[in-house]
């Protein structure tokens, strides 16, 4: 606390009524008009007066409570004053609470600030023998006489822009100044009439304005162009319209030296206000973050509670800044009155600090909402697009009615509770507090919501055409189900509660004692509700063919059955349990069984049978089980690389097989990884295993396919995976499944840069009582081990093998083993993970035998990481007839869309024409019916690595800068995150395309650039002008509708 050595204080007047003469309290920062010293007429005699006149204007970027309190140029007493209520906002001063209402507006503040004349009281004759009322000293109504008034005005005019203008947000405030600056200047009017060039009339459309003015209008401008006519006004408006603007106060103790003992005048210390105006900015920023998280969150009948929920948050919050602000207030009247312990006042702004307000909790609590928000709508989307469903708690007229009741939001949230206990609660009563915060979903509910909402989707998925079902789905609050947050299912059968339990799908089938053509069919019984399944139905499908027919039904819950009727031929199985109501989904395909062989179980000879076909056993069994190769194996660990039977990959070449450049430095990586790297795409290419670099040398240029495998090579290591080859033919329209099982194509590219967001790996470690030493004996024992892990995981799971993974074997007292499971998608992923840790919890799971059989009883959880996927090239990935060097900037027309040519960029054309065999249309160049249009995606490394880190694909993008706009668009288009490509290369693409230096055999050092051209589904984008600086932006609601067909390079000139 510091007391007042400038006997005259100069506050801002903030819009209050003062004239000379005026009594004025500091404690309580109010003028007293009632009581006056001195007769008016007395007054007038010792007044001057003079003229003042001055003008200007000001523009901030404003985002902030200080910001706006520094625009009144208040003094620290004054701002506390203004922060507690003391003092009532008016005219112009009512901008100081006026605030942003989400995190992504951007604000402008325009101030025009004008003084007219200056009017002084003199003192020097006036003294309190002439006084009128002399008792004012004495009684303290006063403390200081007004002896100075400047007058004059000031209006702001407050820019708010919410919607996103395309740009960065550093351009779009640069361009916003710039606009405002030419109407401060009138140089945005001709002859009368407001003129604006298109992109000033598209940035001024972005805008809106409110107005705070020291005069009031007829009609106060919302618009720029409003306020751009107003503006020209302003100096005739304010001419005579003048108000005080700022008061000079004398202290009255200086006018009766007997009053000396009312002269202590206690200022606030500016660190109290600092931290004072942090607090009521934390909380604006909670407000503001709610808010923005209402405004995302879709507007659906089954979200109504949500939106419900954070309506009250919003208004707990501004209740708490009320109670907030009183309590400031007292203790700032006692400091002023009484000259209270600044320490006091500190204590209190400390507890705020620490206990509720602190930045980690705050930041927690508004991240568990967001979570719990997007992990909810999720669900929605699942259940919305699974099956007609009815959103309500009015049972419909039905045989049956299956009805889903989400219960996991409470009405009484523990750490708003905390804010108000904290308030009121006295300072020495204050203990630390580590309330839990509320979070809606954890890991203690989460697997469990999940699971049965994803069954019950599955399940109406799987009765979709019976109409005797009626799904009804409703969201209700913990507190009417004994604060239990889960989910409740309940069956209705002709209106009356049934206990039933939804089954998941029962386990891949399994041929046992194949002989002849005779062998036996068994299955697992689902992981969940089994108990509700009285039969199960088998269906087959002969090999080539597409369609699947019922081929037995059982007549009882038995999980087997024996096939003899069979032409002999290849056939795949699939079971379905049947229910009460209905028939659960699908389990898995089995692998192909072939009717033709002969496997005994067990074998009664101990040399295996010669087969009929033998020069078939080979390939069939290469096909069956998974590529094992250890990585590394010491005497504690053994690290392993586990691929699917059809990776079918080409074997890097050694560096003994290589002869190198002279160029070539050993102790480089970067150029150990691209020779081994071309060496091997050239013996895919040449069927060779010896590579001469000398001989043929590698020569960097935009035409040769090599530096565009060596480009893709760094872009693959700098994502944390690595570049393998193929001779194989795969096709582009089974993606999600092979980038699952850990391999991405090019005709993929966008869910390999999204793999590490749309594709995670639910990964377990498993004690085992085995001896590590056996399993690593030789190699043939650890990839036996490794296979037969798997075989068991699946047959007890009930997921196909390709989705396991074996990662490592370390040696403890016993084994530790790590495993992991990603499907292809992440709620699949999640849901077969979840029942592998129900098996794994189940003490029974020993009975199953076989790795399970060496189990040791714990308590078993996996944890969620980015999937690791390889990027392959095929050998007929590239299509050099359809190569293309762009000269010049052309147009065409491609899906209806302008296709503007990538100019000065070389195109590598992926042989596209036979990936997607059920569609004919899309790549064709004519206009027609079903052609595509033509964009392009950039590769930037730093925006890649921000982008997968959360994900590309629609349920991890976190900016989506262009959502509001393309849902005022197209309001029908699916509440999902965008994908975005560029209508031109440069100036679109390329801004987000990262540069790769490439090295040739003679040593020299070249930049790269590489861009992606795509195909894009017309109907399946909105468009947008920004984020690009050249052409529009798509923003592709629907991943599938982008099949990249051509990838462009570019060699980067060296700036001088």
């Amino acid at each position: 606390m510091s007391i007042e050595t400038s006997p005259v204080l100069a506050p801002m007047a903030l819009g209050r009524s003062f004239q000379l003469g005026m009594l004025y309290d500091f404690k309580t920062d109010m003028p007293v008009s009632d009581v006056s010293l001195w007769d008016d007429r007395l007054i007038t005699n010792y007044v001057k007066a003079w003229s003042i006149p001055s003008s200007g204007y000001e523009i901030h970027v404003e985002d902030s409570l200080a910001k706006r309190l520094d625009l009144f140029q208040l003094d620290s007493d004054l701002k506390m004053s203004v922060l507690s209520g003391l003092v009532e906002l008016s005219h112009s001063g009512k901008l100081i609470d006026d605030r942003k209402q989400g995190e992504h507006h951007r604000r402008f503040v325009m101030k025009y600030s004008v003084t007219t004349q200056q009017h002084e009281l003199s003192t020097n004759h006036l003294s309190m023998h002439n006084a009128k009322y002399p008792q004012v000293i004495h009684e303290r109504i006063a403390t200081h006489l007004v002896t100075g008034i400047l007058y004059g005005a000031e209006v702001y005019f407050v820019f708010n822009q919410a919607a996103d203008s395309g740009e960065s947000p550093t351009i779009n405030d640069r361009n916003l100044l710039e606009l405002l600056q030419k109407l401060t200047t009138y140089q945005i009017f001709q002859n009368g009439k407001l003129y604006l060039t298109d992109n000033e009339r598209k940035l001024a459309k972005t805008l809106t304005c409110r107005y705070y003015g020291d005069f009031q209008l007829v009609s106060e401008p919302t618009t720029f162009e409003q306020v751009a006519h107003l503006f020209r006004r302003l100096p005739q408006l304010l001419e005579d319209r003048s108000i005080p603007k700022q008061v000079w106060l004398y202290p009255l103790h200086l006018l009766d030296r007997s009053s000396i003992r009312y002269c202590n005048f206690p200022h606030v210390n500016n660190d109290l206000v600092n931290r004072s105006v942090e607090l009521f900015e934390r909380l604006y920023r909670l407000e503001m973050k709610i808010n923005d998280l209402k405004a995302r969150t879709p507007y659906r009948p089954l979200l109504y509670q949500i939106h419900e929920q954070l309506s009250l948050y919003i208004a707990a919050i501004g209740k708490f800044q009320i109670e907030l602000k009183k309590q400031i207030k007292d203790l700032w009247i006692e400091f002023r009155q009484d000259g209270m312990n600044e320490k006091i006042f500190r204590d209190f702004l400390n507890k705020m600090y620490m206990y509720p307000l602190n930045a980690k909790k705050t930041n927690n609590w508004i991240q568990s909402i967001s979570e719990g928000v997007q992990k909810l709508v999720d669900f929605t989307d699942l259940l919305h697009n699974s099956v007609k469903i009815v959103v309500g708690n009015a049972l419909v007229e039905s045989p049956f009615v299956l009805r889903l009741i989400i219960h996991v939001l409470e009405k009484s949230d523990p750490f708003l509770n905390e804010l108000f206990q904290c308030l009121h609660s006295a300072n020495d009563q204050v203990v630390a507090r580590n309330t839990k915060i509320n979070c809606w979903l954890n890991q203690d509910n989460f697997t469990s919501v999940r699971n049965k909402i994803v069954l019950f989707c599955e399940f109406a998925q799987a009765n979709s055409k019976n109409e005797d079902i009626q799904y009804i789905v409703e969201a209700r609050y913990a507190e009417e189900f004994h604060m239990s947050k889960d989910v409740s299912v309940i069956l209705y059968q002709n209106r009356i509660p049934t206990y039933f339990e939804i089954p998941s799908k029962p386990g891949t089938a399994k041929a046992t004692n194949l002989s002849h053509g005779i062998f036996t069919l068994t299955w697992s019984k689902p992981v969940y509700g089994s108990q509700s399944i009285t039969q199960y139905k088998i269906y087959n499908q002969v090999d080539g063919m597409q369609r699947w027919t019922v081929f037995h039904i059982t007549d009882d819950d038995t999980l087997s059955t024996a096939i003899s009727k069979l032409p002999r031929g290849k056939y795949r199985f699939k079971i379905k349990g049947i229910t009460l109501i209905g028939d659960t989904a699908e389990s898995y395909a089995s692998e192909l069984i072939d009717t033709n062989e002969t496997k005994p179980t067990p074998p009664v000879v101990a040399a295996p049978p010669v087969p009929p076909h033998p020069t078939l056993l080979p390939v069939i069994t290469q096909k069956t089980q998974p590529i094992v190769s250890a990585k590394t194996i010491t005497d504690k660990r053994a690290t392993l690389d586990v691929m699917p039977a059809w990776f079918e990959q080409v074997k890097p070449v050694p560096l003994e097989k290589i002869r190198p450049p002279a160029s070539f430095d050993k102790n480089s990586p970067t150029d150990v990884r691209t020779y081994q790297c071309l060496a091997t795409y050239r013996s895919m290419k040449n069927k060779t295993k010896n590579i001469d670099f000398v001989a043929e040398p590698f020569k960097a240029d935009v035409e040769n396919t090599e530096t565009l495998v060596v480009v893709l090579n760094e872009l693959a290591n700098q994502l944390g995976t690595r570049l393998t080859f193929t001779n194989s033919d795969f096709k582009y329209d089974d993606s999600a499944y092979r980038t699952a099982c850990g391999v991405a194509n090019l005709g993929s590219i966008h869910t390999f840069l999204a793999s590490e967001g749309q594709f995670q790996t639910a990964k377990f470690t498993l004690h085992l009582n085995l001896d590590y030493d056996d399993l690593t004996a030789t190699p043939e024992t650890l990839q036996k081990f490794v296979v037969d892990s798997i075989n068991d995981i699946s047959s007890v799971v009930g997921c196909k093998k390709e989705f396991i993974r074996v990662f490592e074997v370390q040696r403890t007292q016993s084994i530790c083993l790590g495993i992991g499971i990603c499907a292809p998608s992440n709620l699949e992923t999640e849901a077969i993970a979840a029942q592998t840790k129900d098996q794994l919890n189940d003490h029974r799971v020993k009975e199953r035998g076989g790795l399970f059989g060496y189990i040791i009883e714990e308590q078993y959880d996996f944890k969620l990481e980015p999937a690791h996927v390889q990027l392959q090239l095929q050998e007929k990935d590239f299509d050099s007839k359809h190569n293309r060097k762009y000269d010049f900037a052309g147009t065409a027309k491609r899906g209806g869309k302008p296709y503007y040519f990538p100019e000065g960029w070389y195109r590598h054309a992926l042989r596209v024409i036979d990936k997607y065999p059920e569609d004919k249309a899309w790549l064709k160049m004519d206009n027609s019916p079903g052609e595509w249009a033509v964009g392009y995606h950039g590769t930037n490394y730093s925006a890649l690595k921000g982008v997968i880190n959360h994900g590309l694909m629609h349920q991890f993008v976190t900016m989506d800068l262009c959502a509001v706009e393309a849902k005022k668009q197209n309001p029908s288009i699916p509440d999902v995150k965008g994908l975005y490509v560029a209508t031109h290369c440069e100036g679109g693409a390329a801004n987000y395309a990262s540069t790769f230096t490439v090295k040739d055999s003679i040593g020299a050092h070249i930049d790269y650039k590489v861009v992606f051209q795509c195909r894009v589904q017309p109907g399946k984008f909105t468009e947008h002008t920004g984020p690009v600086t050249k052409g529009k932006a798509w923003r592709v609601f629907d991943e599938k509708a982008i099949r990249p067909y051509g990838l462009l390079l570019q060699e980067q000139k060296q700036k001088k």
